[in-house]
């Protein structure tokens, strides 16, 4: 098994949502890229897309599709005003270049640290009811995205946590609870890896995956990291959840989830999760906050 750090395209065609709105529906994987404003001290999911790599979607019943796009900045990208980026944007049959320049931006760069552009803002407006939408990078840059619809404008929803997607992991699984489908991430051979700047909370949701229906309640322990140096051991009782399916396996059932809220202070902070127990099968959900304990 393979650590990744890119996009994963799913072994079976799977549409759902993943929290840009609720009219989109991504039909490929995607890789979430939180920033973080400091002005009003909020976190907003953008998704990044690697030079020459696409994403794909769908939507229905809306009449402009609207695209934030920035850089995200490094040693390596030229910081003059005249610089530009482009990513290839296909809609229906219609395919064009759409052309963007690049500044820096003052109050907003990456949970992780990094600098970013200031957004590039491009709308489209529909007449079909249902639309099929690529985006492609093809510039030298990795590029991060925000996708609404008019629809969606002014309703984002005022959550104090956002969803993150690890540096590094093993697989990916889907848990489907109600009509939502959440994406969950299992490391066993190695650790689940991102990094964070803070001040920050992070908010850790781990599931056992039991493999049989004999037991009802098994305990299980992993570990947290914060630079290299051991933050918290974390033990919890798991217990069969009846909400909960594993969308890939439904031979499995997955626990009920167990949440624990880490506050982590000022600086960068590469954060490690390991899963301890050989013979307990883990998976891990992580979300961020900016706001205070």
């Amino acid at each position: 098994m393979k650590k990744s750090k890119k996009l994963i395209l799913i072994s079976f065609l799977l549409i759902f949502t993943l929290g840009f709105t609720e009219q989109i529906n991504f039909e490929t994987d995607i890789t979430k890229f939180p920033i973080y404003n400091k002005k009003n001290n909020k976190i907003l999911n953008y998704l990044i897309i690697k030079p020459d790599e696409e994403i794909n979607f769908t939507f229905n019943e809306t009449d402009t599709l609207i695209i934030y796009s920035r850089v995200v900045l490094n040693d390596k990208t030229s910081q003059r005003k005249d610089d530009e980026y482009k990513y290839q944007l296909t809609i229906n049959d219609k395919i064009g270049n759409i052309t963007k320049f690049i500044n820096q931006s003052k109050v907003s760069q990456a949970i992780s640290g990094e600098n970013i552009s200031k957004y590039g803002f491009y709308s489209y407006e529909f007449i079909l009811q249902k639309n099929d939408v690529t985006i492609k990078n093809i510039s030298d840059y990795d590029l991060i995205f925000r996708i609404a619809t008019n629809e969606s404008q002014g309703k984002t929803k005022n959550s104090k946590f956002v969803s993150i997607t690890p540096n590094t992991y093993e697989n990916k699984k889907y848990l489907q609870i109600g009509k939502k489908n959440y994406s969950y991430f299992t490391s066993n051979s190695d650790k689940l890896e991102f990094t964070l700047q803070g001040p920050i909370t992070l908010k850790i949701i781990s599931r056992l995956i039991f493999k049989n229906n004999i037991a009802n309640m098994y305990n299980y322990r992993y570990r947290v990291f914060d630079n290299g140096k051991l933050l918290k051991e974390i033990n919890e009782d798991a217990y069969k959840s009846k909400k909960a399916l594993l969308m890939n396996n439904r031979e499995k059932i997955a626990s009920t989830g167990d949440v624990k809220k880490i506050y982590l202070g000022e600086g960068i902070h590469n954060i490690a999760i390991e899963d301890t127990d050989v013979n307990r099968d883990l998976m891990f959900r992580f979300y961020i906050s900016k706001e205070n304990k």
